[in-house]
This record gives structure tokens, sequence and C-alpha cells, in this order.
């Protein structure tokens, strides 16, 4: 189910870079970025890749917040402020 990719895999899962709940950093609205990965995932489902286009005619909302994910990822990467961290990654990378 689309609720196993949300699972963290280990008990280190929650327990990486300031971690909060579930996994997520503090502050960083679990609930909407787990919602959004929800959508994500039944997208690849759906077409067999995560390239939602930025106007994404049937989900808008889903197309800007995987662009916004690979900016944190980027900002993440450069050692900038992110709200991206190992959990957000690794199910990313799924």
């Amino acid at each position: 189910t689309v609720d196993d990719y949300l699972a963290p895999s280990s008990p280190q899962a929650k327990t990486n870079d300031d971690s909060g709940a579930h996994g997520h950093k503090k502050g960083t609205k679990p609930a909407l970025w787990d919602m959004r990965y929800k959508e994500l995932v039944k997208f690849y489902q759906s077409n067999g890749h995560c390239r939602v286009p930025g106007r994404y005619a049937l989900n808008p909302k889903l197309g800007m917040w995987v662009k916004l994910q690979r900016e944190d990822y980027r900002r993440m990467e450069e050692g900038k402020p992110s709200p991206m961290c190992k959990y957000r990654v690794r199910l990313l990378e799924k």
C-alpha cells in the first residue's frame, strides 16, 4: 500500500538530522508532506516515473511540490538551510 512507503524501515529512521515525529525535521508540516508524497507514489504507479510536469493539470499542487523537493534537495546538498532531511531523501529515492 501507499502507507508502506511512509513506514520507517528501521528504528534509526526517526533519529536523522534533527528529526521530529515521523522522521521529518521539526516545523516542516509533515502531514502535508506525507499527503503530497502519497500523491507522488500514485502518480508513479500510474505513469512509471516521477517527472511530474510543473503545470500538471490533474494536480497542479503536486507538480509544484515535486519542483520544490528538487530545490530543497539541491540546497541541502549545498549545505544551505533546507527542510529536506535524510528521511525524506530515503523516501523519495524509493
